[in-house]
C-alpha cells in the first residue's frame, strides 16, 4: 500500500470512529432529553385518539347527557340509571384527580358510554370476552359500561342500583382514567390494575378477592410482569393489587404518584 493510501485509509478509519462516536453522544444527550420517550408517547396518543374516534362514532345514535366531569352516552333503554351514574362520577372524579394531582389542562370531561348488553360493548371495543365479561372497561380513553342491568339478576330497581353503587366499576375504571393521563400509556399491564384495585378499596372498601391472597403470592413477578394476560385473572388481579398495597403501606400514597410519574 502506497504511503499516501496509507495516509487516506487512516484518515479514513479516523473519521468512522469520530462518526460513530458522534452517533453515540447524540443517541445519549437525545435519550436524556426525553426525545424517544416523547415520540413513544406521540405515537400512544395518536393511537389512542384514533380508538377513541371509532368508539364514539359507534355510539353515534346513543343519547348523552353532561354532568360536571363527564358526558355520559346511553341508549334510552338505560335511562333510569343515568343520574346514579352521573353522581357517582362527579362524587369520585375529584377524590381521584386530587389524589393523581391533575392539573386543570388534564382535567377535562371523561367520555363514558353506557351499552345496554354484552355483544354491543364487545362490538365497540372489538373484544370477545367469552363468559367474563367486565363491568366495565376503560379503552381508547372512554370509560366503557355494561348496564347494570346485565350483572344483576333482579327486576327490582333499587336492587340493581345498590349494588352498583356498592360493586360498580366507577373508581376501578376512573384510576385507569388517571393513570393513562399521568404515564401517557407508559405502564406494564399489572400495575395499572394493581392501582386501580388500590384505589377501588381505598374509596369503596372492596377489596378483590381476598380469599387469592395466599395462593396468588406464589405468582413469579416475572411472569405477572410479561404474562399478565396468560395467567389466571382473578389471581393475577389479586397479586397485582397486593404489590401496589403493600408498596403504599411501605412508602406512602405520594411515593406510588411518584412511581406512575416516573414512568412517564
Amino acid at each position: 500500500m502506497k504511503k499516501d493510501e496509507e495516509k487516506y485509509f487512516r484518515l479514513y478509519k479516523g473519521d468512522i470512529i469520530y462518526g460513530i462516536f458522534f452517533l453515540i453522544l447524540c443517541t445519549y444527550i437525545l435519550a436524556k432529553l426525553g426525545f424517544y420517550q416523547n415520540i413513544k408517547q406521540n405515537i400512544y396518543l395518536t393511537e389512542q385518539k384514533m380508538l377513541s374516534k371509532k368508539i364514539m362514532d359507534y355510539s353515534v345514535e346513543y343519547k348523552h347527557e353532561e354532568s360536571k366531569h363527564a358526558i355520559i352516552y346511553y341508549s334510552q333503554e338505560d335511562s333510569e340509571f343515568i343520574h346514579t351514574i352521573k353522581e357517582s362520577l362527579d362524587l369520585y372524579y375529584p377524590l381521584l384527580a386530587e389524589d393523581f394531582s391533575l392539573n386543570n389542562l388534564e382535567k377535562e370531561k371523561v367520555n363514558v358510554i353506557l351499552y345496554p348488553n354484552a355483544e354491543e360493548l364487545e362490538k365497540a371495543i372489538k373484544y370477545n370476552y367469552g363468559q367474563k365479561i367486565p363491568m366495565g372497561v376503560y379503552y381508547g380513553g372512554i370509560i366503557n359500561l355494561l348496564s347494570p342491568r346485565n350483572y344483576v339478576k333482579s327486576e327490582n330497581y333499587s336492587d340493581i342500583i345498590e349494588y352498583f353503587i356498592e360493586n360498580g366499576p366507577i373508581v376501578h375504571e376512573l384510576a385507569h382514567h388517571f393513570t393513562d393521563i399521568k404515564a401517557k400509556g407508559n405502564y406494564d399491564i399489572w400495575f395499572s390494575e394493581g392501582i386501580a384495585l388500590f384505589y377501588e378499596k381505598k374509596y369503596t372498601n372492596f377489596e378483590w378477592r381476598r380469599d387469592l391472597k395466599e395462593s396468588s403470592a406464589k405468582i413469579d413477578f416475572e411472569d405477572l410482569k410479561n404474562k399478565f394476560r396468560t395467567l389466571d385473572e382473578a389471581m393475577a388481579y389479586r397479586r397485582s393489587f397486593d404489590i401496589v398495597n403493600d408498596f403504599v403501606q411501605e412508602n406512602g400514597e405520594e411515593a406510588l404518584q411518584a412511581l406512575i410519574i416516573h414512568n412517564k
